[in-house]
């Protein structure tokens, strides 16, 4: 709700269902796995660390409000990328992401910062943060390399180095040093989204609205690696 509570009653009634269910807090520590993202795809039918997006929710909206009177908060077009899946994995080196969307993504544009970001928060670093995620990825991609940021407080980034990357057809994959995110040798959980295309990415709450987030708005998947 803009303006009020934002989306603070819908973060409390995911928090209780899962304390509910008896899962709060549930992680799951994956093995090793090196991925070479310049080779075969079939690569990642090993990655145990699948996360799935629901495809067809961020079709083009055109509604009238409870009034019937106006369209001007109920109109959006489509999402240019529905994000789909997305897979982890981790070796000693790198930390590797597959995500996948329904369709051929769209080719980046010159001055596009919105164009698929994966945005990633290290459990454990107090420092700087945009809601929670101090990294930013691919806000400035080139030919087979792309950004690696740093929040320096909400959404203002530093460059910090760079990450490769490799585009083909609904694939995007990433393979980013843990050195450049600080994680160390031995046990790490991240928490990471993907997101397209949002209107305003500098507000949590769009994340909810437009484009397309793997997943929605303030909420985030959790990766735990060696």
């Amino acid at each position: 709700m803009r303006g009020g509570y934002g989306d603070d009653y819908y973060m409390q009634l995911i928090r209780k269902i899962r304390e509910y269910k008896g899962i709060a807090g549930e992680t799951k520590t994956f093995s090793p796995l090196a991925i070479n993202i310049k080779g075969r795809l079939a690569q990642w039918e090993a990655a145990a660390a699948v996360y799935q997006d629901f495809v067809g929710s961020s079709s083009a909206r055109s509604c009238k409000d409870a009034a019937s009177q106006t369209t001007q908060w109920l109109t959006l077009p489509a999402a240019r990328n529905d994000l789909a899946e997305i897979r982890v994995a981790n070796d000693a080196d790198n930390l590797y992401f597959l995500i996948a969307a329904d369709k051929p993504i769209t080719a980046h544009t010159a001055g596009d910062v919105a164009w698929m970001n994966l945005l990633i928060n290290v459990e454990g670093d107090e420092g700087a943060s945009f809601e929670g995620f101090q990294y930013i990825i691919n806000r400035d991609p080139g030919k087979n390399t792309t950004s690696v940021e740093r929040s320096d407080g909400g959404y203002n980034f530093t460059n910090i180095g760079t990450a490769a990357c490799v585009l083909s057809g609904k694939y995007l994959q990433i393979s980013v040093p843990r050195e450049l995110l600080g994680i160390k040798d031995g046990g790490f959980t991240i928490t990471f989204k993907a997101a397209d295309n949002v209107a305003k990415p500098d507000d949590i709450l769009e994340y909810y609205v437009s484009g397309d987030s793997a997943p929605i708005g303030r909420l985030a998947y959790t990766y735990s690696g060696i």
